[in-house]
């Protein structure tokens, strides 16, 4: 294969993943992240971020902007890790908050403030308490991160975390002397670290925190770091967690994780050679589909109640044979809202499965009028999400269509939406 490593620090990390695939057999190439504005990846089979928020909040060259709409173009030309979503997860800590409280993952409250007016700091203290955690949403390696007991060391924090956008986080206490850094990619743990909490609350190697390797985790922060990774759509993702006095609290995704030497010794194995190795065998399990088979697949979604809880549901067929399938509860909304999220993740799954032919079902029919054009949408929230499943529809590269069926035909996907 092809493969693309978009950097800005080519590390050793970054050396150990292109000698990994260099040794495979691939054809290698490095992007710096500042020059591929406006490239073309269609040549490449797959593309690698590697773009490290740390470093990034330190580039006065580097745009966010630029950067996330390269992401969106790469992603329609080829495969792409982390996708999008994940990397905006990584470089804004605004952004992944509000994510996780979209779809229910325990996390701590979060406030944004572009500049720090002192009635606004008030009223957010108000609502979270004392202590706070003061940190810009751009950084890496617990930069400016700054915990808060009172008003004199929050301004002194604005001061030194000189961010033009900052955040405001609810302080979450943690019931044992340890955090958790839970390595997940695709949806499987690699590996899971606890990390000394340096002055019982951060945790941090490059701050000193004494890391240890432990296999024996509670169920509890595992299955929360996979469903806070599926979520986000990182294939690649550590996820740092808390056990606070009401269950585990994720602190923090890094779905551009950093590895060094030391990760080997005390794992006893290459925790980079085992991703790379993951991500590999899912390119060899999903080639590209023969263009004259055609796949059927359905979907569904409910809110309960109405808005309520959102359920969704779906699966893709090669003929009796059961391709792919989920099952999930993704937050709040109504069910127009659960029935369009249901088709989007539906055509994620078509999409990378490198599916090109198929033809999909739901019962659905304002939604699926809406996605073929057939009718108005007027709801700029479902707007939103029309433009969503339209954009993933174009990746379908040679044939799709999307069809109505009554409830009564679409049994299975209706029972998925609801487990």
């Amino acid at each position: 294969m092809r493969i693309a490593i978009i950097y800005n620090s080519f590390d050793w990390c970054e050396q150990q993943i292109a000698n990994f695939l260099y040794k495979k057999g691939h054809t290698i190439y490095q992007e710096h992240v500042n020059t591929i504005n406006g490239k073309s990846f269609k040549s490449f089979d797959l593309v690698l971020n590697r773009v490290m928020p740390s470093y990034a909040a330190r580039d006065p060259y580097f745009s966010m902007i630029k950067f996330m709409n390269s992401l969106i173009s790469i992603s329609k030309e080829t495969d792409l890790i982390n996708s999008h979503e994940a990397a905006s997860v990584d470089y804004s800590k605004y952004y992944a908050a509000n994510l996780m409280e979209y779809y229910n993952i325990p996390s701590p409250k979060t406030y944004l403030l572009t500049e720090p007016v002192m009635d606004d700091i008030d009223r957010i203290i108000k609502k979270l308490h004392y202590p706070v955690i003061i940190k810009p949403t751009l950084s890496g390696r617990s930069r400016g991160v700054i915990k808060c007991i009172n008003r004199l060391e929050v301004d002194a924090a604005f001061n030194h975390v000189k961010a033009d956008h900052t955040v405001i986080q609810e302080f979450t206490q943690s019931t044992e002397q340890v955090d958790y850094r839970v390595c997940v990619c695709n949806d499987e743990i690699v590996f899971t670290v606890t990390r000394s909490l340096i002055d019982g609350w951060l945790g941090c190697i490059s701050k000193g925190s004494l890391m240890s390797h432990h296999s024996d985790v509670p169920e509890e922060v595992t299955t929360l770091a996979i469903n806070t990774s599926k979520c986000i759509r990182a294939a690649i993702n550590g996820i740092d967690i808390i056990m606070s006095k009401d269950g585990p609290v994720v602190i923090e995704n890094n779905p551009t994780p950093n590895f060094s030497p030391k990760y080997i010794s005390l794992l006893g194995f290459n925790p980079i050679k085992k991703i790379m190795s993951t991500i590999l065998e899912s390119k060899e399990v999903t080639p590209k589909q023969s263009c004259s088979k055609t796949f059927t697949a359905y979907f569904d979604g409910s809110a309960s109640p109405n808005p309520g809880n959102m359920k969704i549901g779906g699966y893709i067929k090669d003929g009796t044979y059961t391709l792919a399938k989920f099952s999930t509860e993704i937050g709040y909304g109504t069910n127009n809202e659960a029935e369009y999220w249901a088709l989007i993740e539906l055509l994620r799954k078509i999409v990378s499965h490198n599916i090109q032919k198929v033809r999909i079902f739901g019962d659905a029919k304002l939604v699926i009028d809406q996605v073929n054009g057939n009718c108005k949408n007027n709801k700029l929230h479902l707007q939103r999400l029309a433009l969503k499943a339209n954009l993933l529809l174009k990746q379908i590269p040679v044939e799709w269509k999307l069809s109505w069926i009554k409830r009564s035909k679409n049994k299975r996907a209706d029972a998925l939406s609801k487990q």
